[in-house]
């Protein structure tokens, strides 16, 4: 298992939002092997995105099986196992919480759909500079990650704020990033 980006606790985009512990994984069959196979349940959303191979779930009373470029939307609290695998099994495994899912999301049932473009694109963004590990490599990999779990809730139906209700801690958080960067590079 091999972790691309885990949300730190506080100083991040996610800062004034109800998204809490997201985290995106890339996980191989031998990974895959060590998961449970019994039913359970967890706190967090769980979103698999199969890149190689197939992943067999029982969920919902229902088996979904999710293969090369196909998602599964795993909502939080919802009972499910990983039934099967195949042994070349290669996904990206992203999970998060959220403050308040009475109000954000309307449905609470699982849901397999092909992966948008929008999300495998920004998928692939973030492998690069996971790789590349350079000065901003860290903010390409947060705001990627948001854009991924927007996209997701979006295909949740959840209930968005307004703009004007946007809370300005991301702001202040961008704006001391580039204040601290102009003082590490340009400052005399």
């Amino acid at each position: 298992m091999e972790i691309i980006y885990k949300q730190p606790e506080t100083g991040s985009i996610f800062d004034g939002y109800s998204i809490k512990n997201s985290c995106f994984k890339l996980l191989s069959s031998s990974d895959i092997k060590n998961s449970t196979s019994n039913r359970h349940h967890h706190s967090e959303y769980e979103v698999h995105i199969i890149n190689n191979g197939h992943n067999i779930y029982e969920t919902d009373g229902e088996e979904y099986k999710i293969e090369d470029g196909c998602m599964l939307i795993i909502p939080a609290k919802v009972s499910h196992r990983l039934k099967n695998y195949n042994e070349d099994t290669l996904k990206y495994s992203i999970t998060f919480n959220l403050d308040d899912e009475s109000q954000l999301c309307k449905k609470n049932k699982t849901i397999f759909m092909k992966t948008p473009s929008v999300i495998l694109n920004t998928i692939h963004i973030m492998l690069a500079e996971y790789k590349n590990n350079l000065y901003f490599s860290h903010q390409i990999l947060e705001n990627s990650m948001y854009n991924i779990i927007v996209n997701i809730l979006r295909f949740l139906q959840y209930k968005e704020a307004t703009v004007n209700k946007r809370s300005t801690m991301t702001e202040n958080y961008h704006i001391s990033l580039a204040k601290q960067y102009i003082n590490d590079n340009f400052a005399n």
